[in-house]
């Protein structure tokens, strides 16, 4: 394990690299850029850095203690706590998702259009190439699992799971007099106290970024959508939030939307001027197309959908935020 580079403490969910796109100061340093941020809770609308903007202490940290297969060069801090893929995000994950953004706006601005006649739609002449597709796809998954509202979700899963298996183990044992083996006992001592520190949401996103089997999987199920992205025509700008990437459900209201859900919306803004919507099942003739929309309409329903289903913050490139906190207000 190595301990020679220093850990982050403060690590971003969004990268900054990202909110960049959005920041309100282009012109200045990137240390010294601004972004506007809605607080839901405290319903205020203020700019901050985009150095402070989504971002919590050691989210991805946990404690190591009897931790299972570590990486070899796993960080850890002074404390003990593993920082096993903050370097995987800010080494690998998020230089793809620039260059994929930094593509996609080169393809889109060096694009010719064709108009529908009677529609405020027009289409490219050029498709999204399937490589960048497929890149695309990574980033879709990269970017919804490595947020704060997946770490919750994946807490509170773990402490239902640490509570199920104890009361299993504890009826059996009070009920038919039965023993577990030691790894039980040993597995349910380690996730309890993951459960108990807050740890298990940062322990289950390491898992899932060490497992590469079910990257790919996920990956595949997204290249299995038909992705459409969305230049954004008119003087309302799309906005983001801390949940970047929004999965809608059109089907059964019961049913939780998922990578490969059938009747699933996918929905990333990946700059104020471009969003990504990616549609299952597969519509051929939608797939990989660019299209420019003038209406005011569509934007507001992409924007809506980053404020309702973000969890906390939501970022924009002006102060246009305020309109959305009226309408909840409302």
């Amino acid at each position: 394990m190595s301990k020679s580079k220093k850990p982050t403490v403060r690590q971003h969910y969004v990268p900054q690299s990202y909110l960049r796109n959005f920041t309100s100061t282009p012109d200045k340093a990137k240390n010294k850029q601004m972004i506007f941020q809605y607080d839901k809770q405290e319903r205020l609308v203020k700019e901050v850095p985009v150095k402070d903007a989504a971002c919590v202490k050691n989210i991805y940290a946990y404690d190591v203690k009897n931790a299972f297969d570590l990486p070899e060069d796993t960080i850890i801090e002074p404390k003990g706590r593993s920082q096993a893929i903050e370097s995987v995000f800010s080494e690998f994950i998020e230089p793809l998702q620039a260059e994929v953004i930094r593509k996609i706006q080169h393809i889109v601005d060096n694009s010719e259009y064709l108009n529908l006649s009677d529609t405020n739609l027009s289409f490219a002449n050029t498709l999204i190439p399937v490589e960048l597709k497929e890149s695309l796809a990574s980033c879709i998954v990269f970017q919804y699992l490595r947020t704060d509202f997946f770490k919750r979700h994946n807490a509170e899963q773990g402490a239902r799971m640490v509570e199920q298996l104890t009361y299993i183990r504890n009826f059996y044992e009070e009920r038919f007099n039965a023993s577990f083996d030691d790894n039980m006992d040993q597995s349910l001592d380690f996730f309890g106290r993951l459960a108990s520190n807050d740890d298990f949401g940062a322990y289950m996103m390491t898992s899932i970024f060490s497992n590469k089997e079910a990257l790919v999987h996920l990956t595949q199920a997204i290249l299995q959508y038909s992705i459409l992205l969305t230049v954004n025509e008119s003087a309302t700008k799309f906005i983001t939030s801390d949940v970047p990437v929004q999965l809608i459900n059109h089907g059964e209201k019961n049913l939780m939307p998922y990578f490969g859900t059938p009747n699933t919306e996918i929905v990333f803004v990946l700059t104020p001027k471009i969003a990504v919507t990616a549609l299952y099942p597969h519509y051929g003739t939608l797939d990989r197309r660019i299209m420019k929309d003038l209406s005011d309409e569509s934007v507001n329903r992409t924007n809506r959908i980053q404020f309702d289903l973000s969890r906390r913050f939501v970022f924009s490139q002006n102060n246009e935020l305020a309109l959305l906190e009226e309408e909840q207000t409302e």
